[in-house]
């Protein structure tokens, strides 16, 4: 009867086992959280906060109402950075007790609360609730605390009473923009020196020229990029709180001016100045969609184009890496050929048009970014005449189109600056220089892609 015996070993097991769990883990985290309930100030839920009030010494007051929204009303009436105001709820219905202090003080003067440094009044429903910090403890560690109305001090921690500790600044909404890089549909930027550029997204959505140079290919990735920056750009302090004083923040006239037009006619425009002297890091700004004159990045300025070129497409490429589907090349003697099977899958072309399957097609994606990526120096003009024979030669197809060739002669030159590279597309010949790592690259790229004898 040796399986019944185990049986009931099986069971006590189990019932000490469960007794254990529940009166050690159970138990004891229902304890912990309920003296962690009972330590809060407040038993609120941020959600429940319709209206919020800040008073700190030294600083105007700041007051926001949740009407639908959060905004604020005093010392300027603004949008609010919803982010914050959401932490700063978390924190009030956070807060705890972290250790009492006494229990009916005489006299509050002794710990900075008969003039407090801060106090945070909300409301929820019906009734306000104020609580008050005063200096910080002698270890620094914690702000002496009241709640208006309670008799007992307190600590809260040194963290909480910072988070709690802030201003309009903090609180208002700082991103300039609003708007989507894909709904824009024009962009202009005008220095104050003279230098302009002028662009148009063209009916296929991605595409961009401007209309008076259609012969000049523009990168969508670069205009897109200035749109990302544009769109991105967030305020580090407020110099204004209103569209003021703009020529004393050298905004008027402006160091450079971008005008947007959005889908539905929508315009939109940024003004930037020179950096500020007090501080390089920054320019002065001022934004259509939003209120004020503010500090912003100066890294701004150099993410903005001062001429067409800036924009023009100098990739070899022309087109996107994911439209090849065939890669002819030659290194010397060597040649190979692949052809896209299928998405991320490539195969060696050899006779009778068989096909072999790569093992390794990341290497095919490999050397299209970085054709995708690579951009030339400049353009030679007049443009060489290209050699019967050259080194190395590089052609991408389009399904039965060959969209572009890409032909070099051998580098000698061990150090050399740049090479010379042929370009023909679209029934046109190129002559442009690549810096020679680019192109020493893509010749160990295709001696790692080039088929390797069996056996």
């Amino acid at each position: 009867m040796r399986w019944r015996k185990s049986i009931i070993y099986l069971v006590v097991l189990l019932l000490v086992g469960g007794y254990f769990y529940y009166f050690e883990v159970v138990k004891k985290k229902e304890k912990e959280a309920g003296e962690k309930e009972a330590r809060k100030i407040f038993h609120i839920q941020p959600a429940d906060v319709h209206s919020l009030e800040i008073d700190a010494k030294g600083r105007p007051s700041v007051k926001l109402t949740k009407e639908g929204q959060w905004k604020i009303l005093e010392p300027v009436q603004t949008d609010v950075d919803g982010l914050a105001v959401e932490s700063l709820l978390e924190t009030i219905a956070g807060l705890e007790r972290e250790r009492k202090v006494a229990e009916k003080p005489e006299d509050l003067k002794p710990y900075g609360l008969e003039e407090p440094f801060l106090k945070v009044r909300f409301k929820t429903g019906e009734h306000w609730s104020e609580i008050w910090l005063g200096d910080k403890n002698p270890s620094q560690d914690g702000y002496y605390a009241r709640v208006d109305g309670q008799p007992d001090l307190f600590l809260v921690s040194e963290q909480n009473g910072g988070e709690l500790n802030k201003s309009a600044n903090d609180l208002r909404k700082k991103n300039l923009f609003a708007f989507k890089p894909e709904d824009v549909l024009k962009v202009r930027v005008t220095w104050n020196d003279g230098n302009s550029i002028y662009v148009e997204r063209e009916s296929d959505g991605r595409s961009w020229t401007d209309p008076d140079r259609k012969d000049l290919r523009i990168k969508p990735g670069k205009v897109q990029n200035m749109l990302d920056q544009i769109s991105w750009l967030r305020a580090e302090d407020f110099l204004e709180n209103e569209r003021t004083r703009l020529e004393s923040h050298g905004l008027e006239p402006p160091r450079v001016k971008v005008d947007l037009q959005l889908k539905e006619d929508k315009p939109v425009e940024l003004l930037l100045s020179d950096v500020l002297e007090k501080n390089k890091e920054f320019v002065a700004a001022v934004s259509s969609q939003l209120a004020g004159v503010v500090e912003a990045p100066s890294s701004i300025l150099e993410e903005l184009p001062r001429d067409l070129h800036a924009l023009e497409d100098r990739s070899l490429l022309g087109f996107r890496r994911d439209e090849v589907t065939r890669l002819q090349w030659q290194l010397g003697e060597v040649r190979g050929d692949v052809v896209s099977e299928e998405k991320d899958k490539w195969a060696f072309k050899e006779g009778d048009n068989r096909l072999k399957t790569l093992k390794e097609p990341w290497r095919v994606q490999g050397i299209l970014w970085e054709l995708a990526d690579d951009e030339y120096l400049e353009k030679v003009e007049p443009v060489p005449p290209l050699p019967e024979k050259t080194y190395g030669k590089v052609s991408l197809w389009d399904k039965d189109t060959k969209r572009v060739t890409l032909s070099w002669q051998k580098i000698e030159k061990e150090h050399a600056d740049s090479v010379l590279v042929w370009v023909e597309r679209d029934g046109t010949l190129e002559a442009v220089k690549m810096k020679s790592p680019k192109i020493s690259t893509l010749e160990k790229d295709l001696e790692q892609l080039a088929p390797k004898p069996e056996g």
